[in-house]
Formats: C-alpha cells, structure tokens, sequence
C-alpha cells in the first residue's frame, strides 16, 4: 500500500444537516420529501445555485410555471422551520450556509486528513431512500463520488498506519475488500500484519473468500506473493512460485563476456515483445557481485531528455541539490561508484546518447546497460540483437529440455495447470506452439496464460486455425508481430463478453490507466481488469497502475466497429474532462498540489488524447483550458499553445462565452511565456471580450494581468503599469490569493524596470504571501527568485534562490529550474566569480531553448559576455552581444532599463578594446547566428572543461 504522512486533524464541528447515512437535522431523523432533496442539493452544492435548476429538478414532471410555483410554496412553508434559518436567496438563486457532514467529509479528503474523513463517513448518502425519478442520476453519481473518496480516504488511512502499525489496521483493510473484492495488495496488508503478529484467523479467513472469489468469477489462482504470505502465516514451506527467468544461455554468456572485458555501454535491441526487459533484469540480478552497487530505472514514462535525470535520481533515492545540473550532479555521483546502471525504454529519447557518453567520459567505473528497439550508433556501444527464443526443429525429448522456448511455456503452463510436464506426450505440442509463436516470448506467455481452461490440443488447435487465417488475410504484416496476432485471435476467441469488451474499452486509454480511470471512467467491474492479468494481456505496474503491450492494445483496437470506437473514445473523454476540472483547484496549490500535478503527469497522454479528439469539441476545448497551469508549472508552452489553439479551431461553433474566455486566457499565457507577443495579445483581448460578456470578473482581471506583462516585456512600461494595476482593482474585492499573487509579482516588475527598488520588493512580498496563503509552490518559487534579484548579493541571496529552486524540483517545473541556475549564474558574474557562473548560465540556456523560452535564453547568453570579458575574450564578448541583441530584436522583446544600463556600458568598453572595424565584424557575425548556433558557438569557446573543474559543489 502507498504510505503517506499523517496528517494533524482539522476541527471539526458537530454537523447540522446529517447527510451520510441517515438523514438527520440536528440529530433528528428527516423524513424523505422535497425540503430534503433541496437542502441535499444545496448543501452538495455548496454554493448559489439557479432558482430555475433546482425547479426544474424536483418537479421535473409539470410546467415550468408550476415547477416555479411549487418552489415558492415549499420555500414558504419551510420559514419557521431550523434549517431555513441558513438559506440565503435572492431573486435568481438559492445558497445554504450550513454545516453538513459531507462538507466536513470532502474538506477531511482535500486536506489529506484520512483519519477525520473516515470518521465524518457513516454510510452511503441518503442511505434506505430512493430519489424521485429526475434526481436517480445525480444521486447515483454523488453517491459514487463520496464512495470513491470514502475508498480513498480508506487507503490513505492505511497507509499511514502500515508505517506505525495499530489495532484498526486489520479492519480497514477488511472494510477496502468489502468495497474492492478484488483488492489483492489489501490482502497482502492483510497477512502481512497478520503474520506479524501470529493473528492467523481472521486473515486466513479473508484469504479463503479471496480465494473462492477467484475460482469462482475468474477460474484463477492468487498472486504469486499472496500464496507464499498465506505459506508463512501457517507454518508451511514457502511454495515455488516465483516466475523464475527462463533460457538465453547464450545470449547470458556473451553479455557476461563484454561484462568481464571491461564493455561499459551495452545495448539490447529488439522489437516490442522480444524479452528486452526481462533479460536486462535477469543480467542486473545474477552480476551483482560484479559490481558495488547496481540500479534498475525505466524511463518508459520519461516524457522528455530533461526528466530522464530526475527519474534516475528517484530511483536511485538520491535527493538532488538545487544549485547545479542534474545530469552533472549524478554524473559526479557516478565517479567514485562501480556501478551497473540499467536504463530500460529509452528508444523515444531524442539525444540522450549525447549526455550518457559524456557520463561514462567522466565516470570510469560506471557500467550502462540499455534496452531500446533502436541503437545509440556512438562509438564503443556493444550491441546485441535479440531474436525469439531457441527450440529444436525435431521432437528430440532431451534437445527440447534444453530449448528456451520449450522452458518457458512449460514454466507458464504449469501455473496454470498443476502436474504439466515435458514428456512424450506432450512434446509435439509444445514444440508446435514454440513454432507458431516463433520462440517470441510475449507469444509463449500468452498461450500459456491459457492451459488453466484448455487442453495442449485445443491451444494448438486453435493457435493452427487463427495462424491459417492471418497468413491469407495480412501478408505484408512484420512477421513477429503476425505471431504475436495469431496468439491474440485464439485468446480472443476464448475470451468472455465481459472481458472482450473490456479489453476494447482500455485499448482507448494512451500511455496507462489507474483502476479509478478504468472502473469509473469506462464502467469496466475490477473483476474484468484481474481476468486480463490473469491471461497475461493486461500488465499491472507498480504504482496501482495497468499498462496494455503496444501490439496487445493495436490488436484490441482492430476489434472495433468504428460507432463503438467512437463511443469508447467519448466516455474515455468525458471521465479525463471531468478528472481535469478536479485536478484544476488542487494545482493551483493546497496541501495535496504536487500529488494532483504527479497524478495530471501520470496521465497526461490521456488528457492529450482528449484534447485531441474532435467527437466532442466542447471536451476538448474543456480539458484543454483546465490544462493551462499544468503545462505552465511544468513547462510544456508548446504543448500547451498547440492543443489549446487545435481545439479552439474545432470547436470554431461554441457559443459558451465563458469556455471561450477561459480558452483565450490560456492560450495568452502560453504565447507569453513562448515570447509571442502580439499573437498572446490578440487573444488576450479576446478573453477580454469574451469575459465581459460573461460577466466573469475574475478571468477579465486575469487577462488585463497577462497583457500588462506582455506590454512590459515589450517595453511598455506606462501602459504595462495601468493593466495591472487595473487587473488588481478588479481582483482585490474578489479575495482572490491566486490570482492576486500573480498580479502583484508583475506590478513588482514593473517597479523593477523603473529602478524603483523598495517598491518592487514591496510587491514581490506581496504576491510571496499571496501565494503561502494558496499554498501554491509555482508562485512562491517565482516570488522568492524575483526577491533574490533585487537584494544585495550574500549569503542570504543564494537561500532564496535554492528555496525556489527546491520548490521547482518538487512541482517539476524545471523551465522555472533553469531559471534559478541562470540566476545563480548572474550572482556568480557580479561576485565576480566568472569561472564559476559559466557552467550555470550555459545549462540555464540549454534547458530554456529546450523550452521554448527563447526571451529568456537570450538573457543568459549575454550575460556570459561578461565572464567572456573578465577572461579575455574579447571576441567571443562581442559575438553575443550580437546574437543575443538579434534575439531580443527578433521577438519583439527589450532589455531591463536597469540591465540594459550595464550591458551597454560592458558593450563599449568592450568596442573600445577591440576598435570599432573589428567590434562590428564580430558583431555582426553573432547578429547572423540563431540562439541554438550561438549556444553551440559559446560553449565551444568557453573552454568547458577547464570550468567545470572549478564549479563548486
């Protein structure tokens, strides 16, 4: 189970309206009738709701008029009673200001605070009454709801008691079975706590219906783990069920013989389902000895080049510092370790063979072990092809006892089927699977998956049809993956209903699902999702996770009538529409803000795949505004503009000023931080249009913000200062913290720019305690590195700095990382430390070119003038004082009237060295150079090697 910190409990208050269970005002039981279902959906509500919606939900039946008139009446007669005393109304809406256990339930489960949410939960809602028929739906989904943050809330209890075990554990654990049948990691809870204690009873009888539940819905055994736990906790010999690594002797003995020669970067390459993975697994564990220390990472879910290092570092339990390169820092660390890192899943990586080569320059005792379907083609990288498994072409009984093919189905299918064995019966059968499947292994674990139902005739019966027909119907198929389909199409055919259509349903989800997404958001029972694992066609990850093989999920897919796919593709978006809108408080800040962003991350090829999509241009546009502050906090401003502008284009007939005001807003924001000023500012006052007219006040200011910065980042102060500070009228009576935080960071520039330093400060405190009031760690880490810009430079500058380069690294916003290197950088240059602000600035400008963030690169390109300066040369000074002011030209950007000061003065000072001929030459040869080419050129010419030595640590 996921352990998580226990939390302080919030106060809670005895709770008027009792809603959870049964119905009760002030204790006293409310008998079914249209009053409760008003304060119900009020106090649900938990804000103004429209007079018409709630007529039209209670008396949905009669007319208008009458549904109106009704909901005068009811509100009459309810005058003198309690409960009316904390209805407020006006003449469009109703609001209850009441205090209600489900309120104190949903603030318990916002707030992490698992123990108080459970005690605040005392059944489902409005348990024992039925709805009228026009509220069955909505009562349905609310009940749903609280059940799933009751189940939460429950897992997140047991998790922070598993850390420090007591009494209750074991009957949460039995109350998440109660609700999650299938929940065979609560199970193990179970046991292990069990086992622990020599409290054998209860879990053991738990275990049975465990059991039986298999047997009897699924025809499958428990997990591997959870028969050697149930072996523990009766005494018994701990059974053989480990699904040990079978065959590839050779292939082991020639990786062996590169290991004991000194090869330190190794590749296995091959196609999707060749065993890549398992391999590199098996070498990890059995070369152990070889090495100090060894490290398995995957980088399947590496989104980029600049996660790669964060994923290692995680794996790795290391815990990196703020003030210097990721890649440099594990590159240090690597050093004095004899190590064996494997790093699986890296074929989608472009350039990583760059950083790992330099890795093993700077680390001799470091050992790479890779799998990738494609090579890194740099010098010194031994790379092995991996092929299907060996099996003998004859029926020799002792030849195929040594085949690795023949091993492993014969391990698989004796999982399934006690007793199964290679012998004389059974050998032209098993041979002619390991022929059908051509030794791949994926194809051996799927067909074996199968021996628990069918007899070793019937598989290779079945597997002999399927194979006839795929030879005629898709010739010009690769030839492993027509394989691995001749396997699918029997599985298929044996499948049930229930699991065909489940597997359809998840072959929509992109890069995984968690169990919510697939039991809430494609009605697909959890019972479904273990018969998939149970046949080897659906993988369950760490993490509470499934992932499809590739090939599994395109056979699945194939399936489809295209009205079903489009069906499929719509429920899938409507569940990641829904899950964006929660997630959008939670990442603007709070207590649970790096949880949301890590669970958006985790999914977000999903919230693409819905932003993607053109069945519903309202979803996607939806989902895509939702998603702004995501792709903000983590620098995704390309992503952001492109999925954002997409889906407006689709949704070109939408008549919801509001999602229009929202979706203009956001592209605003994207196209500032890409430095794409007058196209943001287009669409920023469309979101200002757009916004009037829905009298939304909030996005109005947003957006009179978001143009001010982009006005003063084109120079103009004057006009910059009036948005803003207009936007911060709109917002200071609103009591926005979130927003007003990021006004006054801005206004606090626009001080800066006027040199006006106490001021500029003044508003950088402001917009620091707006944004600890929203607990928002994106706008505290912006707030504490602009403080740091406008102090004198000390010891307490570079804690400011590391305090917003900590919070960065949390949120995962590294374009704000690279940021604070580059501000690391500047103290450095004025301390005069130039040797030592080279490194930063020149990792600051790669990763804020990886970005997009151009306006900022060429920020840190010509502060390296000055280094270049201070060590003579002069030259290369000149050069990107060229590019870098092109850069700025090019954008439509300015230097700081304070920055720009200093340059110009350098810049001089720096023509009247090299005289005038020379100094425009030089200029004008950096003028013809893009940010990427001057990147190139500077570092080249900084003499890195030399300067990396004198970094500190």
């Amino acid at each position: 189970m996921n352990q998580s910190k226990a939390l302080p409990s919030i106060a809670v208050v005895m709770p008027s309206l009792g809603l959870l269970g049964v119905a009760r005002w002030l204790e006293k039981p409310i008998s079914p009738g249209p009053a409760l279902w008003l304060m119900t959906y009020l106090a649900l509500a938990e804000t103004w709701v429209d007079r018409f919606e709630i007529a039209g939900l209670l008396w949905a039946d009669v007319p208008e008029a009458d549904a109106r008139n009704n909901l005068r009446q009811l509100l009459h007669r309810s005058k003198s009673l309690e409960w009316a005393k904390t209805l407020e109304s006006n003449n469009k809406a109703l609001r209850l200001q009441i205090n209600s256990d489900v309120g104190q339930f949903r603030k318990a489960v916002r707030q992490a605070d698992w123990q108080t949410a459970l005690e605040m939960y005392n059944g489902a809602l409005l348990e024992g009454i039925e709805a009228p028929r026009a509220l069955e739906t909505w009562l349905e989904s609310e009940r749903s709801a609280l059940q799933d943050d009751w189940r939460e809330a429950l897992v997140g209890r047991i998790g922070q008691l598993e850390a420090s075990p007591d009494a209750n554990l074991p009957n949460l654990l039995v109350q998440l079975l109660s609700i999650d049948p299938y929940n065979e990691e609560a199970l193990h809870g179970l046991l292990k706590y069990a086992t622990a204690r020599g409290q054998s009873k209860e879990a053991l009888k738990q275990f049975e219906l465990f059991q039986a539940r298999l047997h009897s819905d699924l025809g499958v055994e428990p997990q591997p783990e959870t028969l050697a736990l149930v072996a523990s906790l009766r005494g018994q010999a701990q059974p053989d069920t480990n699904l040990r690594f079978v065959g590839r002797y050779n292939e082991q003995a020639e990786i062996r013989a590169q290991l004991e020669a000194g090869t330190r970067l190794l590749m296995l390459r091959g196609a999707g389902g060749i065993g890549k993975t398992t391999l590199a697994k098996e070498i990890l564990n059995t070369h152990q000895k070889m090495f100090d220390h060894t490290a398995w990472v995957t980088l399947r879910d590496a989104g980029d080049l600049d996660a790669v290092p964060l994923s290692i570092a995680a794996a790795l339990g290391l815990s990196l510092r703020a003030n210097q390169s990721p890649w440099e820092q594990l590159g240090n660390l690597f050093k004095e370790r004899q190590m064996l890192l494997v790093l699986d899943n890296l074929e989608h990586l472009t350039g990583i063979a760059e950083p790992l080569v330099t890795w093993l320059e700077v680390a001799p005792k470091l050992t790479l072990l890779l799998t990738s379907r494609v090579a890194l083609n740099v010098p010194d990288e031994w790379v092995f092809t991996l092929e299907g498994l060996d099996y003998p072409s004859t029926p020799d009984l002792e030849v195929a006892r040594h085949a690795s093919a023949v091993q492993l189905f014969v391990a698989r299918a004796a999982r399934r089927r006690g007793g199964f064995t290679l012998n004389e019966k059974t050998l032209a059968g098993v041979l002619r699977i390991c022929q059908l499947v051509q030794g791949l292994p994926l194809g051996l674990e799927l067909a074996a998956a199968w021996m628990g139902e069918l007899s070793l005739e019937a598989l290779v019966e079945g597997l002999e049809a399927n194979s006839d027909l795929l030879e005629v119907a898709d010739p010009t198929m690769p030839s492993a993956h027509r394989t691995l389909r001749t396997v699918f199409e029997h599985s298929w055919e044996l499948l049930e209903d229930d699991l065909r259509h489940a597997l359809c349903a998840i072959s929509v989800f992109q890069g995984g699902f968690d169990r919510n997404a697939a039991v809430n958001g494609m009605n697909i029972p959890a019972r479904a999702l273990l018969g998939l694992i149970a046949r080897s066609l659906l993988q369950n990850q760490s993490g509470g996770r499934y992932e499809l093989h590739p090939l599994v999920q395109t056979f699945a897919k194939q399936k489809l009538e295209p009205e079903a796919q489009s069906s499929l593709q719509l429920q899938h978006a409507e569940y990641f529409t829904s899950l964006a809108k929660q997630a959008q408080t939670h990442i603007q800040g709070g207590s649970q803000q790096v949880r949301w962003l890590e669970a958006v991350a985790a999914n977000h090829l999903n919230f693409l795949a819905v932003c993607d999509q053109s069945l519903n241009p309202t979803l996607a546009l939806s989902t895509a505004s939702v998603l702004n502050y995501y792709w903000m906090s983590r620098g995704h401003y390309l992503i952001g503009l492109q999925r954002l502008e997409q889906a407006l284009k689709r949704a070109k007939d939408i008549e919801n000023d509001l999602l229009l005001a929202q979706t203009h807003l956001a592209i605003g924001i994207q196209g500032n931080f890409l430095a794409v000023f007058e196209h943001s500012n287009q669409h920023l006052e469309t979101a200002l249009r757009y916004a009037q007219q829905a009298k939304a006040i909030s996005i109005e200011a947003r957006a009179l913000n978001w143009y001010g910065a982009n006005l003063l980042s084109q120079g103009k102060r004057e006009t910059a200062q009036e948005k803003i500070e207009l936007a911060i009228q709109r917002l200071e009576p609103l009591g926005d913290p979130w927003a007003l935080g990021c006004a006054y960071n801005d206004l606090g520039r626009v001080y800066s720019d006027y040199r006006d330093i106490e001021n500029a400060l003044l508003y950088f405190e402001k917009s620091l305690e707006c944004a600890r009031i929203c607990q928002d760690r994106h706008q505290q880490a912006i707030a504490l590195h602009n403080i740091s810009n406008h102090i004198d430079v000390g010891p307490k500058t570079y804690q400011l700095i590391q305090e917003s380069m900590k919070l960065k690294l949390e949120i995962g916003h590294e374009s704000g990382y690279a940021m604070s290197l580059h501000a690391m950088g500047s103290n450095l240059v004025a301390e005069e430390k130039h040797l030592e602000a080279i490194p930063y600035l020149l990792e600051a400008m790669r990763k804020l070119l990886h970005f997009g963030r151009f306006r900022d690169a060429a920020y840190s390109l010509i502060v390296l003038a000055e280094p270049s300066l201070r060590t003579n040369q002069n030259a290369l000074a000149m050069i990107i004082y060229g590019a870098a002011r092109t850069a700025y030209a090019r954008i439509g950007a300015e230097f700081a009237p304070r920055f720009q000061w200093h340059t110009s003065k350098l810049e001089t000072e720096n023509r009247q060295i090299l005289g005038d001929t020379q100094a425009e030459a030089l200029y004008l040869k950096g003028s013809q150079m893009s940010l990427e080419e001057a990147y190139q050129f500077v570092k080249q010419n900084l003499q890195s090697n030399l300067v990396l030595q004198t970094m500190t640590e």
